[in-house]
């Protein structure tokens, strides 16, 4: 908490510049405090600690910040610390002492319930994605599985467990990611996590992982979700739904079924044996479906049906 007319430019170069994870005051309050108990500067650190401490003579001489308070409470299971920033100058009072404990619980039913709010929402996202076809778990702030989708549910043991709320793979390429996962999760630095591959050991194909970092400037700071964990089965072929394929470009029932298989890789032949035609009459038809389409080549077909699959799909085939 920034008590100052320019506390959003402060907030903003605190966690922009990554001050919060260099803070000495806050982490050694956090270490050291007890429950009910209010903290103020010298209680914490030294006047001579500070003098060769960056935070203090980078970050809180720009801003002119010299006053700290800090008191802890309990959240989801685990102890937090409030910090107050003051001026220069601006020492706690006996006075302010008493208006702290006064805020004190009403602090901390609010990060409660701005914790709460946080989940809820990641929450909602990832059944929203799963409804699009992307099973999804939640990662909160220490890097654990704190939600999972049905679909991400069902995925679990195939490259990849859960020990400890955390994920773990038996392929040293695939763990080295989770455990990076983990260490973007407990930080709240700016950048997008990268896309990586969850290697199945029976050779099946991988399941593709697209981290995404959930960012709110009023949440940061407090507990709970903290990347959102979208999971592609790449073994599991889709294809376009049937209906879509009809209305966009007219084909008949049958055309639309051919477009199908050809969209999940098959070839003309294999095609052929599932629908129980020759493949004579498949390519005959794969010329009409190329002239409704506008396409020239198998290649350019597929292309195009990827594009329609984005946006309707009939699950897996």
């Amino acid at each position: 908490m920034i008590v100052s007319p320019d506390r959003t430019q402060i907030y903003d170069d605190y966690i922009r510049n990554a001050w919060h994870e260099h803070d000495t005051w806050s982490l050694r309050a956090g270490k050291v405090a007890r429950h009910g108990r209010i903290l103020t500067d010298d209680t914490v650190i030294s006047l001579e600690e500070r003098k060769r401490d960056p935070f203090y003579q980078e970050f809180c001489t720009r801003w002119n910040i010299g006053s700290f308070t800090a008191w802890t409470f309990n959240l989801s299971g685990e102890k937090w610390a409030y910090t107050l920033m003051g001026r220069r100058g601006s020492e706690s009072t006996a006075i302010d002492t008493v208006v702290y404990r006064r805020f004190i619980e009403a602090a901390d039913r609010a990060a409660l319930l701005a914790a709460a709010k946080g989940d809820l929402r990641a929450q909602g996202l990832a059944e929203g994605l799963e409804l699009g076809g992307r099973p999804t778990m939640v990662l909160d702030h220490g890097g654990r599985v704190s939600f999972a989708t049905g679909g991400a549910e069902a995925l679990v043991g195939q490259g990849f467990t859960i020990l400890q709320g955390r994920l773990h793979s038996e392929n040293h390429a695939t763990d080295f990611c989770f455990r990076q996962l983990v260490l973007r999760a407990q930080s709240s630095r700016p950048g997008h996590p990268r896309n990586f591959l969850i290697v199945r050991s029976d050779g099946r194909r991988p399941i593709l992982a697209m981290p995404v970092h959930l960012r709110d400037h009023s949440l940061h700071g407090l507990p709970g979700a903290r990347i959102l964990l979208m999971l592609t089965d790449l073994n599991e072929a889709k294809k376009p739904s049937a209906a879509a394929l009809r209305s966009a470009f007219h084909l008949s029932s049958r055309e639309a079924q051919l477009a199908g298989w050809l969209s999940v890789g098959d070839t003309p032949e294999e095609a052929a044996a599932k629908m129980q035609i020759s493949v004579h009459t498949v390519r005959q038809m794969l010329k009409t479906v190329f002239a409704k389409t506008d396409t020239n080549r198998q290649a350019e077909l597929v292309g195009l049906l990827g594009r329609v699959l984005s946006s309707t799909s009939d699950g897996p085939s």
